[in-house]
């Protein structure tokens, strides 16, 4: 089973977290205590040891998800102690002390991991890492025609979800598709995982002189300051010509000389609407002084959101009646 190691969407932040528990310091319960609860092993491969002492019988939690789907698109879900590229010389034993040998492969990329150790009621964890995590950007061919055990950041869209409760969902972007099962909170929890999306809605004004006929024109001005302008693009392309797009870098902050040449392009389209992003109305209205000309058919492109399905959010309403 081919292992890899997918962060879908735009950052991704690897934590560690030094503690045990909430409520009590790694090292000084007194049902169970390690000689370290830090275990680092070189990128090359190799071992390192710890002692392991507690008062009853000790054991790893089964904690890691693996989820192996059939030709027939079943899966099969089971849980181990251990993550597939680690291995420990001992995952229970009974009460006393455990010399804990942590060994692994030479990794292509640095990995982490956090293990628990259950004893007398009490968790003590084991943070595990091995080398310096790295992560590479990579479309969804690229995940499937690469190497074992690689860690992966990948955009693309949610095409379907499989399972909501375990998180379980398909990623698709222009090269092809990925199945990421087990999304899990940054504790390793399983949540509830509700999808949304985004679309934009009718034009409306954003001066009180805007004359709303405008909003009916076939010719359309439109100016953005977003990373990704091709879906407002193609939403305002189906009602509209769009005559002339100026292009702003994200977040941009508009200046007098932007209104002036979003003026001239008026000027050169009467009868055309001016549209912009929700965003972008936002920094527009700082400034002062915009001619009335522009005033009167400037428009933003409303961005409203929503569940992917009914059933989604059903169940999301339901959860936090629960």
């Amino acid at each position: 089973m081919k292992l890899r190691y997918l962060i879908p969407s735009l950052l991704a932040v690897v934590t560690l977290f030094f503690s045990c528990s909430d409520d009590n310091d790694p090292t000084y319960l007194d049902e169970i205590r390690v000689s370290e609860s830090f275990v680092s092993i070189n990128v090359d491969g190799g071992s390192s040891t710890i002692t392991l002492t507690t008062t009853a019988d000790w054991a790893f939690e089964n904690i890691f998800k693996q989820t192996v789907k059939a030709d027939d698109g079943s899966t099969t879900t089971t849980y181990t102690a251990l993550p597939a590229w680690l291995k420990v010389s001992q995952l229970s034993g009974p009460a006393g002390t455990t010399q804990l040998t942590f060994s692994a492969e030479k990794a292509l990329d640095g990995r982490t991991t956090q293990l628990r150790i259950q004893c007398a009621g009490k968790t003590q964890i084991i943070e595990v890492i091995q080398g310096l995590p790295t992560v590479s950007n990579a479309t969804c061919k690229e995940v499937i025609d690469g190497p074992d055990s690689k860690t992966y950041r990948v955009t693309g869209t949610c095409t379907s979800i499989a399972n909501t409760t375990y998180g379980n969902w398909y990623l698709t972007d222009e090269t092809g598709q990925i199945y990421i099962y087990g999304t899990l909170d940054k504790k390793g929890q399983e949540k509830f995982l509700f999808f949304t999306t985004i679309w934009y809605s009718t034009l409306q004004p954003i001066f009180e002189e805007a004359d709303p006929r405008y909003a009916y024109s076939q010719k359309l001005i439109l100016f953005s300051g977003i990373a990704k302008d091709t879906p407002l693009r193609m939403f305002l392309s189906d009602e509209h010509k769009i005559v002339k797009h100026f292009r702003f870098e994200d977040h941009h902050k508009y200046t007098n000389a932007d209104i002036r040449k979003i003026t001239r392009a008026v000027r050169e389209h009467p009868t055309a609407v001016v549209a912009t992003t929700e965003k972008d109305c936002q920094r527009i209205l700082d400034l002062k002084d915009i001619p009335k000309d522009l005033k009167v058919r400037l428009f933003q492109v409303p961005i409203e959101v929503g569940f992917l399905s009914e059933r989604e959010k059903e169940v999301f309403e339901n959860t936090l009646l629960d």
